[in-house]
Order: C-alpha cells, then sequence, then structure tokens
C-alpha cells in the first residue's frame, strides 16, 4: 500500500503551483481548486475500505497501516467542510430560492441517488447469496442500516441538508441566527446518534466540520484580511503550524469523543490552510474529485465480488482488479443519475 500512497504523492505533485511569500492562491476553495483535494482524500477512503476485505501484512504495507490509522476520520473531513461552505455561498448568492429548491435539489435527489446505489447493493447482494432481515433492507434505503454498502456519511449529510433547510427557512432573514440554530441541530444529531451508537463513533465524530464549513463562508473576508494582510504577514504562518502542532498534539487523545471533534476541525484547518499557499490541478485527481460519490457509494460492490472471488490472498491485484470496477461502475451511474435528475427536474 505504500506504492498506493507514492501513486497519489505523484499525481499530488504533477501539476501542482506553490505561492511564495507573500502571495496566496486566492481562489483556494473554488470549484476547480478544491476538486483534487477531492480527489486525493478519495483515493484515501477507497484504501482505507479496501484494508477491510484483505490482510495487509507487507513489509511495504507497515508505513500505510500507520498512516491509516493515525488519520482515523480525518479522510472525510474536508468532503464535510467543503459541503457546508459550498452550501451557504449558494444560500448567500441564491437567496430564498436556493432555500426552498433545497428539499429537491440537496436532500430528495441524495437520497434518490443513494438509494439507487443500495439496489445494486439488493441486487449483488442475491447473486452472492447473502441474506439480511426485511426491516434491515428496508432501514438500508434511509442509511441508518447497510447491507453491504457504505451508509454513514450519506446519512450525516443529509441530515445537514435537513438541518439547514430548517434553520434558513425560519430564519433565513438573520444568517448568523440560521447558522447557528443550524450548528446547535448537528450538535443534537451528535448526542442523539451518540445514544444509540456509542461504539460508533464515525457517525457522527467529523459532521461539525459541516458547520466548520458554513461558518468559513460567513466569516471568509474577515479570515483572509488577517491571514493574507501585510499588516499581519506572519499570522498565516503561525496559525498553520499552530494546527499542526494541535494535530500531532492531539491524536493521543482522541479517545474523548470532545477531544475528537475538536482534533477533526483542526486537522480540516490545517488542509484549508495548505491549499491558500499550494494548488493541486491534476487531470486524474479532479476526475475523482468530480466522481467522489460515486466513488465512495460503489466502491464496496467491486470488492464483495472479488472477496467472494477468492481474491483476498492476493491483495495486490485485489486492489488494482477493485479500483478498476469501482471507477467503471462510476462513470455508468454517473450517467445513469444525471440522465434521472433531468427528467425528475423537468417534471417538477
Amino acid at each position: 500500500m505504500t506504492f498506493y500512497l507514492l501513486l497519489i504523492l505523484v499525481l499530488s505533485i504533477y501539476g501542482v503551483t506553490v505561492y511564495q511569500k507573500p502571495e496566496f492562491c486566492k481562489d483556494y476553495l473554488s470549484r476547480e481548486n478544491t476538486m483534487s483535494i477531492r480527489g486525493i482524500f478519495v483515493l484515501l477512503v477507497i484504501a482505507q475500505h479496501f484494508v477491510t476485505y484483505t490482510e495487509l501484512n507487507g513489509p511495504y504495507d507497515a508505513f500505510y497501516m500507520q498512516l491509516r490509522q493515525f488519520l482515523g476520520q480525518n479522510i472525510v473531513t474536508v468532503f464535510l467542510f467543503y459541503s457546508g461552505y459550498g452550501v451557504y455561498e449558494s444560500i448567500r448568492k441564491k437567496g430564498t430560492d436556493y432555500i426552498h429548491r433545497m428539499p429537491i435539489k440537496r436532500i430528495l435527489l441524495t437520497l434518490l441517488h443513494f438509494d439507487c446505489a443500495v439496489l445494486l447493493f439488493c441486487i449483488v447482494d442475491k447473486i452472492l447469496g447473502r441474506q439480511y432481515p426485511v426491516k434491515q433492507i428496508l432501514l438500508a434505503f434511509t442509511g441508518w442500516t447497510s447491507i453491504g454498502n457504505s451508509n454513514w456519511y450519506v446519512f450525516a449529510v443529509l441530515w445537514t441538508y435537513i438541518f439547514t433547510w430548517i434553520a434558513f427557512l425560519i430564519l433565513h432573514r438573520y444568517p448568523a441566527a440560521a447558522l447557528t440554530l443550524t450548528t446547535l441541530l448537528i450538535m443534537a444529531y451528535v448526542v442523539v446518534v451518540h445514544h444509540y451508537r456509542p461504539q460508533e463513533g464515525w457517525w457522527y465524530n467529523t459532521i461539525l466540520c459541516y458547520a466548520a464549513g458554513m461558518w468559513y463562508s460567513y466569516f471568509r473576508k474577515q479570515i483572509e484580511k488577517l491571514l493574507f494582510g501585510d499588516k499581519h504577514r506572519n499570522t498565516y504562518y503561525v496559525v498553520l503550524l499552530g494546527g499542526m502542532i494541535a494535530v500531532l498534539l492531539g491524536r493521543p487523545y482522541i479517545g474523548r469523543l470532545s477531544v475528537y471533534i475538536l482534533w477533526t476541525l483542526c486537522f480540516t484547518l490545517v488542509v484549508i490552510l495548505l491549499t491558500m499557499k499550494i494548488s493541486i490541478h491534476n487531470k486524474i485527481l479532479h476526475w475523482f474529485g468530480m466522481y467522489t460519490f460515486e466513488l465512495y457509494i460503489l466502491q464496496r460492490i467491486p470488492m464483495m465480488i472479488l472477496a467472494d472471488l477468492g481474491f483476498r490472498d492476493r491483495p495486490y491485484v485485489f486492489l488494482v482488479a477493485s479500483a478498476a470496477g469501482t471507477i467503471g461502475l462510476a462513470w455508468v451511474f454517473k450517467k445513469v443519475l444525471t440522465c434521472m435528475d433531468k427528467k425528475i427536474l423537468n417534471l417538477i
């Protein structure tokens, strides 16, 4: 797996732009700039899930396994941050029209995309002879249970959209109050889901990164004035160093939920700060970033099939074949979803 990491590193370096002091990448949060960052992290997510289907104990696997253990759920924090940032930017620019369309464009379509994937898992499970209780299958379409698919992230994101819609529907004239209510509802989600899934922290220990993305959008001008301004030339480096130290020193104490949440926020901050100085434009990573949802939701299908065919004992062949299968599925799936979305929106 170390070679897998090296591949990601090579892709990241190819096409990179490093901004020298005192310059900054001013459009570090644009869709174009964030796609390659998404691509890096979705590749890490694929590796994270792949490890659960096989044993990696070779001499070239140790470094990856240590990195995987260190990063934990941080590999999804940027997706949540970018999502929160993008939603608030849309609300700020499009106003109440965007808020009124959220139940369809954000909530319903996301759920339908997820449910289409769940249907595929139902078919694959049938072929592989996997059986689940009817209740579990039905709840799988909500994201609360799984029938072999990844589910917690979509479940969490759907609720962040619902909370955002409710808050801004009520308080759209008072953005700060709406953001506060959204954050409080997300914190309530953490408490409730922690109650029902106390041993499954990944369901809730990163979700506040979504709220952080929204707040960042709200305060972006002030933040950039502080970090980019001539009067505070060293502030950027102080904050970056402080964030890195917090990530390193906070790692041993993440057993406590409150620490874990703060730790993920610090990690996300470090990534965002680094993108202010390092801009990655790689076509391959950009493609992976464009297909983040499809890759995330479908990757387990090739892994399940190949594991059933006996590829567990050949991990590297297993990895390459899984990646190829996932890429092909994602490409087709996105085409289907795009056509479906157009028909639904036209009908509505």
